[in-house]
């Protein structure tokens, strides 16, 4: 399978790519088809690639070895450590630097962090590239059997914690005024993640329900109430 894709630089090309294809960096082949050049032929304005799956022919001995690898498991630090490799090999190709990445746990979530001051993409380029890197290291983790006990997350200077938090109190003053006027509430503009937050967030109060409605872009979300809620009011109504 053939992919063609487009950005301003050829890291970012290939990180566009590997999600696509679903691989990692390392499996990756490429073709440049088209390269655009600014101002004396200066700085790259736009790059086009082909990209595809890398064919590893191997012999029955060694897949045999490779699976015998892969049914033992690595220990939780080392899983931790090759996860923290992983995203700083694709930041530093994607970024032209070096990064550090920090890792804590909360509510029983990994949170691998990026930590760099100099960041000048803006807030919503930075958390769309936390996304991608987040599916690119769950691919990753897929393709080498590696587990681990906890979620996982992926956030650059805390941007993420701090949309998560906006969403949280988003989702309870909504509830809130589902509840108040009985009425449901159309979110709409909110990404696959961003409505997960709400939904798990929204998933122990018995007096709204949610769920996700349209497709592709134009997928939303609904907060309504619940309908033990309404049966009962409806009820009362017609005593």
């Amino acid at each position: 399978m053939n992919v063609e894709v487009e950005d301003k630089s050829l890291h970012l090309a290939l990180l566009k790519a590997t999600i696509k294809l679903g691989v990692s960096h390392e499996q990756i082949g490429y073709e440049v088809l088209d390269k655009q050049m600014g101002f004396l032929g200066l700085f790259c304005k736009k790059i086009r690639i082909k990209a595809w799956r890398k064919k590893f022919e191997k012999s029955s001995k060694t897949r045999k070895s490779n699976s015998l690898k892969q049914t033992k498991a690595l220990p939780e630090a080392s899983v931790v450590a090759e996860m923290k490799e992983f995203c700083s090999v694709i930041c530093q190709k994607t970024f032209g630097k070096k990064v550090y990445i920090k890792t804590k746990t909360q509510d029983e979530r990994l949170i691998l962090e990026i930590q760099d001051s100099s960041f000048s993409d803006t807030k919503n380029r930075m958390l769309r590239f936390a996304d991608a890197l987040e599916h690119l290291l769950k691919k990753h983790m897929q393709a080498r059997s590696l587990y681990l006990s906890n979620r996982f997350s992926v956030d650059i200077n805390g941007l993420r914690e701090t949309k998560e938090s906006d969403l949280i109190s988003l989702a309870k003053d909504m509830s809130e005024k589902v509840v108040r006027n009985q009425k449901p509430i159309v979110l709409n503009n909110h990404s696959a993640s961003d409505r997960k937050v709400i939904h798990m967030t929204l998933d122990r109060d018995r007096r709204v329900y949610t769920k996700s409605v349209g497709s592709g872009h134009k997928r939303c979300l609904m907060i309504l109430p619940s309908r033990a809620r309404q049966n009962g009011q409806r009820k009362e109504r017609r005593h």
